[in-house]
């Protein structure tokens, strides 16, 4: 429930957020209208799920705002169309990071409601799934220095993905350096991994969730 009321007062901002930036059409006077659109980026996940609601429901027309959305597979081709002025406005999960950085983007809205859903999957014939327990505090991750050394990991650079494969390495004192990585597109990454490709796969969702429907034998790393 929590959660819902959450992304709904994200959706109402949102809104309030893009309808004061409709103030900046070339009409005048007190009913002017928004000429030019608001270019929005958004992803297949749960952050983007505001945008979609509001557009569905009328609430940008409603408002005199004038949008069009443009959907990424990740946060990285979002941050090269920031890069290039291709968009105004993205609901874009940890890579923002990389563009805020860059002062490229400002971050006007911030909400943490979602949890669960992204992880690093390895097979369950992998040396790595046959150690468990080697954390401490954390005994659900597989895996321990010895059977990740070396070891290829695919993902997608600049993203959650990238991240979360470098929180999982730094439980074991280990450093990108100590795998390979291999960057591959979103659900690429996952067809490549179920085709036999790479040792472990950082996925995120939709991708994760389809990983566990297609294959229930796949092993979380946490």
């Amino acid at each position: 429930m929590k959660r819902i009321v959450a992304l709904g007062l994200v959706g109402v901002l949102a809104v309030n957020i893009l309808a004061g930036c409709g103030q900046k059409g070339s009409a005048s006077g007190d009913n002017a209208k928004q000429e030019e659109p608001i270019k929005v980026g958004v992803m297949p996940y749960l952050g983007s799920v505001p945008v979609d609601y509001a557009d569905k429901n009328g609430y940008f027309k409603d408002n005199g705002v004038n949008i069009e959305i443009y959907t990424f597979a990740t946060g990285a081709p979002m941050n090269e169309a920031f890069a290039a002025g291709q968009i105004d406005v993205a609901v874009i999960g940890l890579a923002g990071v990389i563009t805020m950085s860059t002062g490229t983007a400002t971050c006007v809205l911030e909400t943490n409601t979602a949890s669960g859903g992204n992880g690093v999957y390895v097979r369950p014939d992998s040396d790595i799934a046959q150690i468990k327990g080697q954390v401490e505090g954390r005994p659900n991750i597989l895996g321990n220095a010895e059977t990740l050394i070396g070891k290829t990991f695919i993902g997608q650079l600049g993203t959650s993905s990238q991240l979360n494969i470098i929180s999982y390495l730094e439980h074991f004192n280990l450093t990108e350096e100590d795998i390979s990585f291999v960057n591959m597109d979103s659900g690429s990454d996952l067809q490549a991994f179920l085709a036999g490709e790479g040792d472990a796969v950082a996925l995120a969702v939709p991708y994760s969730y389809q990983a566990e429907e297609k294959r229930t034998d796949l092993r979380r790393r946490f």
